[in-house]
């Protein structure tokens, strides 16, 4: 049996093989338990698809940010119009979204111990799979994400062809337009660059002056977006879940609220977003730090007090230890600094738009975040392999099947 794990774990395409016949299983027992799901958002994203093949392209304000998905839509309709071919599709993307998460760690790290870890754990956390039955850009934002990391490793790596520039530009933006959030990848590539580029600059000025010039463009079109979301009356109701306000007779009502204090100061709706939200948190600090808080524990944990006892502890028994091997695989220095860099701030830049506007009801929000959690957990676990094993040690060679078989970008 030790042998075959080894072959199995030595092997990219014995270890695909087994991806692609646990995912087929996992998602065929999906479809069959969900079929398709069309919920209150889908008309949303169907809407705007709509709009665009009868009236062209158009800008709408809000909607606009999550464009990516109604065009996937429009492509993919046009092979057949139907949900039937929304599905398929966002299944088939998800396959390619676990082998670009597997491949991304392999090139990463060289560790076909950690890659193979990475995939499972990321196959494991089955509501992943879940949402590629629903009609919510859930599914293709996480898949992009996936596809976008695995090019980004590939330039990391110094692997830049002509081909994979074009191709993994069009992937990248498809993702930063995905979803509001996906301005987060965004925001982690520039906090890379700055850290390479601050490591050669010894002018403290200088170092000021570029970090202002980078940032201070990011802020300004997180302050555009802003406009279109009312966060301040989640703030004013005192809500920590979405709309909690509307069921007051919940037995949950109390603990996925916080109680509004008599002499709370709502800053002048003529400010911008962001004056707004620092006038807010400057006058209102208590309150809106344990709003802030309540929405990042359950982020970050993924429970809920609706929720069955088992879905809670499934949540906390994997997430606790993925966060703690993340964690403990950046701490001893086996992840660089540039990419610890590039993880934490994908990370908190998450974690802070959830506590600063709200969390939702299934926790959806925490899905297109593990991907960047699972890469480093993977390798932290594998490393318990490493410890365990005596003489002699394992010596990993992958077969190199990504240049075998897989297109070259």
């Amino acid at each position: 049996m030790k042998e075959v794990l080894i072959k199995v774990l030595n092997s990219t395409r014995w270890s695909l093989l087994v991806f692609v016949i646990l995912f087929t299983i996992l998602n065929s027992l999906l479809f069959l338990k969900l079929g398709i799901k069309v919920v209150d958002d889908s008309p949303r994203y169907l809407g705007y698809a709509d709009r665009i093949m009868e009236m062209g392209f158009f800008f709408d304000p809000h909607e606009f940010w999550y464009i990516s998905y109604p065009l996937f839509m429009i492509l993919v309709r046009m092979v057949h119009d139907s949900m039937e071919m929304v599905i398929i599709s966002q299944v088939l993307l998800s396959l390619g979204a676990l082998v670009a998460i597997y491949l991304t760690s392999l090139k990463l790290f060289k560790n076909p111990v950690a890659a193979f870890l990475t995939g499972f754990l990321y196959m494991l956390f089955f509501e992943i799979s879940i949402y590629n039955y629903y009609i919510l850009c859930e599914s293709f934002f996480v898949s992009m994400t996936c596809i976008s990391l695995y090019f980004l490793v590939k330039w990391y790596k110094n692997e830049i062809t002509p081909a994979n520039i074009i191709l993994g530009t069009l992937v990248l933006v498809l993702t930063l337009f995905a979803k509001p959030t996906g301005i987060v990848l965004l925001a982690a590539i520039i906090s890379y660059w700055i850290y390479r580029i601050f490591a050669s600059i010894h002018r403290p000025v200088l170092k000021i002056c570029l970090g202002l010039g980078l940032l201070i463009p990011l802020f300004l079109l997180g302050n555009k977006m802003l406009t279109t979301f009312s966060f301040m009356n989640e703030y004013i109701r005192g809500d920590v879940i979405f709309g909690m306000f509307q069921y007051k007779n919940s037995p949950h009502y109390e603990l996925l609220t916080v109680a509004r204090p008599d002499t709370l100061y709502i800053p002048d709706a003529q400010h911008s977003p962001l004056v707004r939200l620092f006038l807010f948190v400057l006058f209102n600090p208590i309150y809106w730090g344990t709003l802030f808080l309540s929405k990042i524990f359950l982020f970050l944990f993924h429970i809920r007090p609706f929720w069955s006892t088992w879905h809670n502890l499934f949540s906390l028994i994997y997430l606790i230890p993925v966060y703690y091997f993340a964690m403990k695989a950046i701490r001893k220095k086996t992840v660089t600094g540039e990419e610890s860099v590039f993880v934490m701030v994908y990370i908190l830049f998450h974690a802070m738009i959830v506590g600063i506007m709200t969390e939702d009801w299934d926790g959806r929000f925490l899905i297109p975040v593990l991907p960047v959690i699972l890469i480093p957990a993977g390798l932290g676990i594998s490393h318990l392999f490493a410890e365990n094993e005596k003489k002699p040690k394992l010596h990993f060679v992958t077969d190199n099947l990504e240049n075998s078989f897989l297109p070259k970008f």
